[in-house]
């Protein structure tokens, strides 16, 4: 099982971080479809408008996972309505990830600007720019514990393509080694210690996300330690979809989940063939578990759904699709449940409650259990079971509007094991 960076992150964070990790294993649903909304966070709902739900009625699928930017210097009043949107996605069971282009904090320039720039005062007190950077990690760091108040757990993507030596302003080629480049690796600590140890932010998964420079920039190098990465991932734009040198190599050989958390084609007139995406993750890229498309903008025809082959690429038996995740409901995972905490809230306890009822024996609990754990087709009798539940019904709210919301199991279980019941109902303790 995966262990995530920030040894507080919510259950949510380990449950998905866990489920992100195995899909490489199965044979199908195996890559996360995802779609960017928009350059500003101010765009995120009109984006979402045009660039998926317009993708839902043409395909009928819902993109697992959607993607926003904090950065352009946007107010917090801008990044509080902008996560309406991606808050809502989440309750209709997607995924958020979010990025930044901050401004440069020495000149007020974009993220481009490169005249002046010295990432390692950026967490030194003794700079004026200490200052002007933490007044921008404050205000991120409001976004995201909205998020966090609303329950969303956001892949969270800062320092984007720094292996590109002299794109950003926190490109390594300001670095006096970049075979070393403890400059970078120190602002990306910092920020980590301080979105988790000063704001509590418990539902951020940390994305490491290079450019794909490894012929001259090597991706591994700016890495920040497995204590502070969950997830490695390269950003591409090729029509080829091709990772330069040993840049695939590299990540994967870290040990984390691997992802391409940009992607668009080189030819940006909307000829662009979707499923030749896919097949080539398939051929070449087999680690990857989600593919995340950048926005299109004027004269860039870049998402999915300006492209050509939407239909085939969502279809494709790889592509794990909004409607298909189950992080929530995977019977592979380990957890245990207590004596008052066994079930609540969802069909499953209805359907216990019934088989108590009826024969009044907690016997039927586990020959229930059982019957789960030795079903040829487990995964798909769990999805029966739960169909048509919300999986992410908050365990206290169950408990104060369900009349029998905890049931306890007697002491002699028979099978000594209860993993898969408690995954699906998303019991708080893991194993």
């Amino acid at each position: 099982m995966a262990t995530p960076a920030n040894p507080n992150a919510s259950q949510n964070v380990r449950r998905i971080l866990n489920y992100i990790e195995d899909l490489p294993n199965g044979a199908t649903n195996r890559v996360m479809s995802s779609q960017d909304l928009a350059p500003w966070i101010t765009g995120v709902a009109s984006g979402y408008a045009s660039r998926v739900t317009a993708l839902h009625t043409l395909t009928g699928e819902w993109v697992s996972m959607v993607g926003a930017d904090y950065g352009y210097d946007r107010p917090l009043s801008e990044i509080l309505a902008g996560n309406v949107t991606l808050a809502d996605h989440w309750n209709a069971g997607g995924l958020v990830t979010l990025h930044a282009h901050p401004f440069n904090p020495w000149t007020g320039g974009s993220a481009w600007d490169t005249s002046t720039r010295h990432i390692e005062r950026i967490y030194n007190p003794s700079y004026a720019v200490y200052t002007t950077w933490r007044t921008v990690l404050d205000r991120w760091a409001q976004g995201l514990a909205d998020l966090q108040n609303r329950g969303v757990v956001v892949l969270w993507r800062p320092f984007h393509e720094m292996t590109l030596n002299d794109t950003f302003w926190w490109s390594v080629g300001q670095c006096a080694d970049i075979s070393n480049p403890w400059e970078f690796i120190g602002a990306w600590q910092d920020m980590f210690n301080y979105f988790t140890y000063t704001w509590n932010l418990n539902n951020l998964i940390w994305v490491y996300a290079t450019g794909n420079s490894d012929t001259w920039s090597r991706v591994d190098y700016p890495y920040p330690g497995d204590g502070y990465a969950d997830i490695v991932a390269i950003d591409v734009y090729s029509d080829s979809l091709t990772i330069r040198g040993s840049g695939y190599s590299r990540l994967t050989a870290l040990g984390k989940p691997f992802a391409i958390t940009e992607f668009g084609p080189a030819t940006r007139d909307g000829t662009y063939n979707n499923a030749f995406t896919i097949n080539q993750v398939r051929s070449n890229y087999p680690l990857t578990t989600y593919v995340h498309q950048w926005h299109s903008y004027t004269g860039n025809l870049i998402a999915i759904i300006d492209n050509q082959n939407a239909t085939g690429y969502l279809t494709d038996s790889w592509i794990l699709n909004r409607d298909e995740l189950d992080w929530n409901v995977t019977t592979s995972r380990s957890y245990r449940i207590d004596q008052t905490r066994v079930v609540s809230g969802t069909t499953l306890l209805h359907l216990v409650v019934s088989f108590l009822n009826a024969a009044d024996e907690v016997q039927h609990v586990n020959d229930f259990v059982l019957q789960i754990l030795t079903s040829e087709d487990t995964e798909t009798m769990v999805r029966e079971v739960i169909e048509g539940y919300h999986n992410r019904i908050d365990y206290d709210t169950v408990q104060a509007n369900t009349q029998d919301s905890s049931i306890s199991l007697s002491d002699t279980d028979p099978l000594g094991q209860r993993a898969d019941i408690a995954a699906m109902v998303g019991v708080e303790q893991e194993l």
